[in-house]
């Protein structure tokens, strides 16, 4: 092996030796992100399987007395995903979806009435 070849893998190997504990860092970095994330998302999210029209409200931010009168604005339309215990419950990852469901996001006309179940 020649001068220069030992050279320059003794300078790579001093560059692998620099950044290592570089990547090792950022690695640690973004595995605490990740847990932190983790843990803001149970906070905001309720880690249960099962909600009830009010509860969507409270997480989605809106009033509850607007949408129990318009099932346009109620998850899966106002269709709930099961009866329990008398009351509407939707699970919880329709809640989710529906959390980022906007009005622009809705549709009008007959499509509105089919989904809510008033048309054909």
């Amino acid at each position: 092996m020649t001068d220069t070849n030992k050279s320059l893998q003794k300078s790579e190997t001093t560059l692998l030796e620099v950044k290592l504990p570089a990547f090792k860092e950022l690695f640690q970095e973004l595995a605490a992100l990740r847990e932190e994330l983790t843990e803001l998302n149970a906070k905001v999210t309720p880690n249960q399987e099962w909600f009830d029209l009010k509860q969507g409200c409270n997480l989605k931010g809106i009033n509850y007395n607007t949408v129990i009168s318009n099932p346009k604005y109620q998850p899966n339309f106002g269709k709930p995903d099961a009866i329990i215990c008398g009351r509407r419950r939707w699970r919880r990852q329709t809640v989710l979806d529906w959390l980022h469901v906007t009005d622009e996001d809705i549709p009008k006309g007959k499509k509105l009435n089919a989904l809510i179940g008033g048309g054909k």
